[in-house]
This record gives structure tokens, sequence and C-alpha cells, in this order.
């Protein structure tokens, strides 16, 4: 039985892939100065300068929920939205790549005919080996396919290439953005390919949108952000607690 595809309708002003989007229960207050940044920072990719903005504070200080809320408000400009994860005691390798593209290519029901003006055959093949659900919606052999036998680190290359051309190509139709959630749990591969990605994203309509804990000192996430702002390419925000106001506004909406 052969399974009908569909590709997502893509409208004007449509999110094409808001995805794990959570209903909120509750009511949000405050966090302005914060908003107006993220603000600022999504209107630079507007003008093809990729930004990488870190969100930190404590457990429950409300990161997710800001995201979520900066999320809702650009939802209107037509942009890609991809999430993924971090996970607590994280071993495998690359991860939080294979469950976004698990997530995308799920939100448009496998359907590779929405890939196939982005990518080329060989690319499409590749992200069949990253994700083999992929493999009965190619629309050709994936074994025709042919490359030469590569080195462990030319091979490691060509898959970080294969994802940074997958990003790239999916940002030229909509505005992307990648939200990864608990980057402080992310093993020390992953983070590698992450700032290769977020390196190479500069001149790309790409914001990429990360939540932390606080990063102990001296440990190898915080080493990692060390050389991105050498780089000059991440951005930091703390978030503090509610201030009285703040608070009060947020009882009285509870009421």
């Amino acid at each position: 039985m052969i399974r009908k595809k569909f590709c997502i309708p893509m409208k004007e002003g449509w999110p094409v892939n808001l995805q794990f989007s959570k209903e909120k229960s509750e009511p949000f207050v405050g966090r302005e100065k914060e908003l107006s940044l993220l603000d600022g920072f999504f209107n630079t990719i507007l003008e093809n300068q990729g930004n990488f903005i870190l969100i930190q504070g404590e457990t429950g200080i409300g990161k997710t929920r800001l995201v979520e809320q900066f999320l809702e408000r650009i939802k209107s400009k037509g942009i890609t939205v991809i999430r993924g994860h971090g996970y607590h005691g994280e071993i495998s390798p690359y991860r939080l790549f294979s469950e976004m593209l698990r997530h995308y290519f799920s939100s448009i029901n496998y359907d590779t005919r929405c890939l196939a003006p982005l990518l080329d055959n060989l690319t499409i093949a590749l992200l069949e080996k990253i994700i083999p659900e992929l493999k009965p919606y190619i629309p050709f052999d994936v074994t025709s396919i042919h490359t030469p036998p590569l080195s462990p680190q030319e091979e490691k290359q060509r898959f970080y290439d294969t994802l940074l051309l997958f990003f790239t190509k999916l940002s030229q139709r909509y505005p992307l953005v990648l939200d990864i959630e608990d980057v402080h749990w992310l093993e020390p591969d992953t983070l590698e390919l992450l700032r290769y990605l977020i390196t190479n994203f500069r001149k790309s309509p790409i914001l990429v949108i990360a939540t932390s804990r606080l990063i102990e000192t001296g440990s190898f996430v915080e080493k990692w952000l060390s050389g991105l702002e050498d780089q000059r390419i991440v951005q930091r925000i703390k978030l503090s607690g509610l201030d009285s106001a703040e608070v009060r506004n947020l009882v009285e909406a509870f009421f």
C-alpha cells in the first residue's frame, strides 16, 4: 500500500513548522526587556545575519516560558521553527540533531518533494542515513548514490556539511529558528557540531535560541561558550526573578 504524501500548504504570515507548542496554562507577565532584546536579535536575521542567543537561569525561573512567548510574538512573520532538547546523562552523539530532523520531517508527513527544490539527491541520501524513516518516501534508490571511500574525519566533515546545507537551504524559504532546550546537557560531540553550524549560520536568516541552567565555571559547556564569546557569536540573557510589581501582576492575573 502506497501512502499518499502531502506538502504542508505555505501561506504568507503562517508559521511553517511550529513544533512542540505548549498550552500556556499560566499568564505571562514581565520580561519586557528580554522580549525586546529577542525581537532585536530576530530582526537581524531578517538581514541575513545569523544569531545565537543563550537564555540562562535557575530551574523554574521561566526560561522556556519566555521562549514560548517570544515564538508566539513572531509566528506571524512566516517562520520555520524546529525544536530539540538536551537530556540528562546524554551519551549518544548527535541525538539532538536526529531528534530535530525527525520532528521536522514528521511535520511535513515525510514528503521529500518539499525538499526537492532545496537539496540534491546526494544530500537527501545522506539525510536518509541519519533518519532511516525517510527511506520509503524517497523517490529514487538511495543505494544508486555512490560516494568515494572517506576517512573517518572526512566522513565527519561530510556529516557536518550535510546538516549545514539542510538548515541553510531551509532558511532560504522562511527565516529559521532552532530552539534548543537544556543545552547544558549536550555531550561534547553534539556541542562541537553545534559550534560548527552556528559559526557558519552568520550570513543566513537563522536564529539559534537555547536555554540553559547556570553553568558551572570550568565545565566543558562553559569552555565551549567562552570559545563562542571569543568569536563574538553568542549573546547571553541571564534571567533573574520577577520584581515585586511583576509578581503582583502575576498574582492578579490568576484571580
